[in-house]
C-alpha cells in the first residue's frame, strides 16, 4: 500500500511539473521474490493505468521469462511492449515484443564489456615486442 501511494505521488509530480518524465521500476525482480504474484500484478495494473491516465511514461525492468515461468513476461499485458536483450559473442541484442507494426528480430546495439580473462589476453597482446627480463632490464626477442 505504501509503495502503490509513493508511486501514485510520483506519477502525479511528473504529470504536473515543468519538465517530461518517465517512471522507471528497477526492482520488479526483488519485489516478485517477497510478495504474492497476484498482488504484483493489480498494482502493476493500476500503475500503468495511472501513467496513460496521466500521460506519463514509464520502464520496468523485468525479470527474464525463464525465471518466472518460462512462457511469458510478467505483467506484460498491461504494457505496450516489451524489450528483450541479451548478449552473445561480444555483442548486445535487442528486440521489440508486442509493439505494432515492428518486426521482433534481434538487432545489434552495442559491444558487450569484455570479462577480466579477455581484457588480460588483449593487454597482453597490446605490450611492446620487448621482453622484461628478472632484473628489470629490457631485452628485444632474437
Amino acid at each position: 500500500t505504501s509503495l502503490g501511494v509513493a508511486a501514485e505521488r510520483a506519477t502525479t509530480q511528473l504529470a504536473t511539473g515543468d519538465r517530461t518524465g518517465t517512471f522507471a521500476i528497477a526492482t520488479l525482480t526483488q519485489l516478485l521474490a517477497h510478495h504474492d504474484p497476484t498482488a504484483l500484478d493489480r498494482f502493476l495494473h493500476e500503475l500503468v493505468g495511472q501513467w496513460r491516465n496521466q500521460d506519463v511514461g514509464g520502464l520496468i525492468h523485468l525479470p527474464p521469462a525463464s525465471d518466472i515461468d518460462g512462457s511469458s513476461w510478467f505483467g506484460s499485458a498491461h504494457f505496450d511492449y516489451v524489450v528483450e536483450m541479451r548478449t552473445g559473442d561480444g555483442q548486445i541484442e535487442a528486440r521489440v515484443c508486442g509493439k505494432r507494426d515492428v518486426a521482433p528480430t534481434w538487432q545489434v546495439v552495442g559491444s558487450a564489456p569484455c570479462s577480466d580473462s579477455e581484457a588480460s589476453a588483449q593487454a597482453v597482446e597490446r605490450q611492446p615486442s620487448g621482453i622484461v627480463d628478472e632484473d628489470g632490464g629490457e631485452s628485444t626477442p632474437e
